[in-house]
């Protein structure tokens, strides 16, 4: 069936042979310094789906951090988030949310119509403004050559009318460093399972791995062109560990790659 995947063997540059599955595009496996341990094809522009909400939660956690906005303001929703399908939480035009909660429904649940609401508070009315604070900052982190945004959530041309949001693995992978330096966020992205809008919506992590083997982030992706990604932080054996897959054929490639890595 089509879970029987041929399995390839790779050699790492310390000449270290891996056998992995072959059914996705891309792979990078690292630590937290910067130490690359394994790459395949990882410097490859491929569609990012939503692994592109890093950027989009790492800008909003900046603001925050700034002092320019807080976790507990409230943020009245308009009708620009309602538009956005695909994964998403009960939002009405006219509703209160607390920021907090939004960032929640984003972060774990990979809601795009939460990160569209996040976008336009943030960007203080304009997802657009927003879009250039993600950019901006790729470029502070050295990494415009290697990421691209046009959306804050990663949607594909045909639902935003916007190029694809792109990126290398490698790139996602350094991304991913400059992630774990966010504690709360990435507190938020381990969480498995919440209630939030005052208990009113349960929200369950799109990564089903968290928790195992010391599992504890960062961010998944789908949609049909991008296929699965996948950009997980696990401290195993005391080691913290980056994994970034792309374009895996399906969401068991994640939990198969991921866990044979």
């Amino acid at each position: 069936g089509s879970e029987m995947c041929i399995r390839d063997r790779y050699y790492s540059a310390d000449g270290v042979e891996w056998e992995l599955p072959d059914n996705f595009r891309a792979l990078i496996v690292g630590d937290t310094k910067g130490n690359v341990i394994f790459a395949k094809d990882a410097d490859t522009m491929y569609p990012l789906a939503s692994v592109t909400k890093m950027m989009s939660l790492m800008v909003t956690f900046d603001e925050i951090n700034a002092g320019n906005i807080s976790l507990s303001d409230s943020v009245r929703i308009s009708k620009n988030p309602l538009k956005y399908g695909g994964s998403g939480i009960p939002l009405k035009a006219g509703q209160i949310f607390i920021l907090e909660d939004l960032i929640k429904a984003s972060a774990v649940y990979s809601a795009n119509n939460a990160t569209y609401a996040i976008a336009e508070y943030v960007g203080n009315g304009s997802v657009f403004g927003f879009v250039a604070k993600m950019n901006r900052k790729l470029k502070e982190l050295g990494l415009q050559n290697e990421i691209r945004y046009h959306t804050p959530a990663g949607l594909p041309t045909r639902v935003t009318k916007q190029p694809m949001d792109e990126g290398t693995a490698r790139g996602i992978y350094k991304l991913s460093i400059e992630a774990l330096k966010y504690k709360k966020y990435i507190e938020i992205a381990g969480i498995k399972t919440t209630k939030i809008h005052n208990d009113k919506i349960s929200i369950r992590n799109r990564n089903h791995l968290i928790g195992e083997n010391g599992i504890y982030g960062i961010k998944t992706g789908f949609h049909k062109e991008a296929k699965y990604n996948i950009a997980v932080a696990s401290k195993f054996e005391d080691t913290d560990v980056i994994i970034v897959a792309m374009g895996g054929e399906t969401y068991k490639t994640w939990d198969g790659i991921v866990l044979s890595v």
